[in-house]
């Protein structure tokens, strides 16, 4: 009996034959996750703009070179301040329902140039937001963030 036994586990068939069903258990289960976290996934990188990949506000444009740029470097007396905005074209989802009280987590990476042409203090910035509308008509740009 005992050698029944050994011969049993020494079989590579036999082995397979037990471990079968928690290979396919375990399989299916990391199938469902990696599934349903691809789901909730929004995933976008740009690499170079064309005006459609943006929602684009105010003095923003996109240069023939692909660059994304919110201002045009000009201030005057009666536009002491200028601001350019440019949104995701999509809404993306932070929450799994309206009902949902925690958000999904988020990673992002920028690079980006501010080249100021003004040899005055403050001015020019950058800000990454999350914001329920683009519709930014009372913001105003200036120095120091005023």
């Amino acid at each position: 009996e005992i050698y029944a036994v050994t011969s049993a586990i020494s079989n590579p068939l036999s082995v397979m034959a037990l471990h079968l069903p928690w290979f396919l258990l375990f399989f299916l289960l990391a199938h469902f996750c990696i599934s349903l976290a691809t789901s909730l996934n929004s995933n976008f990188s740009f690499n170079g703009f064309q005006p459609s990949d943006l929602s684009l506000s105010g003095f923003a444009t996109v240069t023939s070179t692909g660059a994304l740029q919110l201002t045009n470097g000009q201030q005057t007396t009666d536009l002491p301040g200028i601001t350019g905005q440019a949104f995701h074209p999509a809404i993306l989802q932070f929450k799994k329902g309206p009902s949902a009280t925690t958000t999904q987590s988020f990673s992002t990476h920028f690079v980006f140039e501010i080249v100021s042409k003004a040899q005055q203090p403050g001015g020019h910035g950058f800000a990454f937001i999350l914001a329920p509308s683009t519709s930014f008509s009372c913001a105003y740009g200036g120095p120091f963030c005023s």
